[in-house]
């Protein structure tokens, strides 16, 4: 997994060498997701696809909270 971030005039990038830990589904959509642990302790990664689009989502915090947060994330339409 490959992350970029810009925030302040400034970038940050990062390859994710880690493998898939997990592998989870949104809430009631069917849509597989993947959840990555990163290098820094307590932080990890997820992504999916939906609607053509490809979503990462990285957070800093208790891994259960992490899965938790990603099974629980609903599109409207």
């Amino acid at each position: 997994m490959y992350l970029y971030k810009h925030k302040n005039g400034a970038t940050m990038q990062c390859m994710i060498n880690s493998g898939v830990t997990e592998e989870v589904e949104l809430d009631g959509m069917e849509i597989p997701a993947k959840l990555y642990t990163l290098d820094k302790e307590g932080a990890y990664a997820g992504d999916f696809v939906y609607d053509n689009c490809y979503c990462v989502i990285v957070g800093e915090m208790e891994k259960k909270e992490f899965q938790k947060v990603l099974e629980n994330i609903i599109f409207s339409s």
